[in-house]
Formats: C-alpha cells, sequence, structure tokens
C-alpha cells in the first residue's frame, strides 16, 4: 500500500492524480503520530484481506475444476 504525504492537502486536482497513480490513502503535513499509525496498520490489513481473498478465490477455482473434471 502506498500512502502520500502531502503540504497541500486541498489540492484535489494532485490528490486525484496521485490516485490515479496507485495511492491508496493520503496524510497531510503536520502529521499526526496516531493518524498515521491508524492509517498504515488500516492499509496494511486491507491488504492482507485482499490477499487471502485472492488465494481463497484461487483455490475454489482449483476446487471446482476438479470436481468438474470427475
Amino acid at each position: 500500500p502506498v500512502i502520500m504525504v502531502t503540504a497541500s492537502g486541498e489540492d484535489d486536482d494532485l490528490l486525484t492524480e496521485a490516485f490515479n497513480a496507485g495511492v491508496n490513502d493520503f496524510l497531510s503535513k503536520p502529521i499526526n503520530y496516531i493518524h498515521f499509525r491508524a492509517r498504515v496498520q488500516n492499509q496494511l490489513k486491507l491488504r492482507q484481506a485482499c490477499i487471502l481473498l485472492e488465494d481463497r478465490a484461487k483455490f475454489l477455482e482449483i476446487e471446482l475444476i476438479s470436481r468438474l473434471k470427475k
């Protein structure tokens, strides 16, 4: 996950461009440690959940193919 730190937190054009480039979240300066930590933890949990979901989907696809061959 990519978290962008910016001094221009209200620049919608910049944030849109960053989002389109793959940024997952934004933080504005000055950085608040509690907000930073929460955003990082949330993004990491979200990424882990996505990985688990992808793995589960692959497993189910393999199971379906296996059962259809029987």
